[in-house]
């Protein structure tokens, strides 16, 4: 079993102290889950961050998002989708890339969610390679 901790803090001062509580406290066996999403809601980069966490990052929650909106799908919003795929690759994360996607009651819904899952997967399978 392996031991990480998920970000949820919605401002940039607790997500910092978030990443920090593993980064520079915790034994090198716990690792870091990005929450992208709420990466984004605290002010902070998921591009950056997933930099900054190196190996400690060992799992990911992805979302996407304008502002503190999500949306529909992992290929619109904020957050350069592309640049963080490749910081994966150039850290060698070989873990999960679990999506999540919902459509809250502030999100504009264009497309079925199954839809919307099926572009992200084919997004994702293009970026890796």
């Amino acid at each position: 079993i392996e031991i990480v901790m998920h970000n949820h803090a919605d401002s940039y001062d607790l997500h910092m102290d978030d990443l920090k509580s593993v980064v520079e406290y915790a034994d090198d066996r716990v690792g870091v889950m990005l929450d992208t999403g709420w990466a984004l809601t605290s002010g902070d980069d998921p591009v950056g961050c997933a930099r900054r966490l190196g190996s400690r990052l060992r799992a990911l929650h992805l979302r996407n998002q304008v502002g503190d909106v999500p949306t529909e799908w992992l290929g619109e919003g904020d957050m350069d989708v592309a640049a963080f795929v490749a910081v994966l690759k150039e850290n060698g994360y070989a873990g999960w890339l679990e999506t999540e996607l919902w459509h809250r009651a502030d999100v504009t819904v264009t497309r079925p969610l199954v839809e919307d899952q099926r572009m992200t997967v084919d997004l994702l399978r293009e970026l890796r390679g």
